[in-house]
């Protein structure tokens, strides 16, 4: 049987399904293989089977500043949330002085 995965859930779905396909791929007549595209077509519709559209892709961004992402489970998703970024010690500090002086501002006024 196919290994299409669309294949093999109309094959799932459909009464005698597997002997469908089977027949599908082996045989020359025209008229039965557009009837039983038909039958595929009319079973996905009927059950609504998902049927992607897109097939997708891994991005891959490198950055220095990066130290970690993990993948969420939806490949189309990016969560932001998912990154975890490099801080030097410097930087650190630079912005816990930036932060403490605009506090001793903040208490003048």
């Amino acid at each position: 049987m196919a290994m299409d995965p669309i294949i093999s859930q109309v094959a799932a779905y459909l009464p005698g399904g597997a002997e469908l396909i089977t027949e599908l791929e082996s045989t020359t007549d025209e008229e039965r293989i557009q009837e039983i595209y038909g039958i595929i077509l009319t079973t996905m519709a009927d059950q609504c089977l998902t049927t992607p559209l897109v097939y997708p892709h891994q991005l891959a961004v490198y950055s220095d500043k990066i130290a970690n992402y993990d993948f969420p489970p939806d490949a189309n998703f990016t969560a932001v949330q998912n990154i975890t970024l490099k801080v030097s010690i410097s930087l650190f500090r630079k912005r816990r002085a930036m932060f403490c002086i605009a506090r001793r501002l903040q208490k003048e006024k």
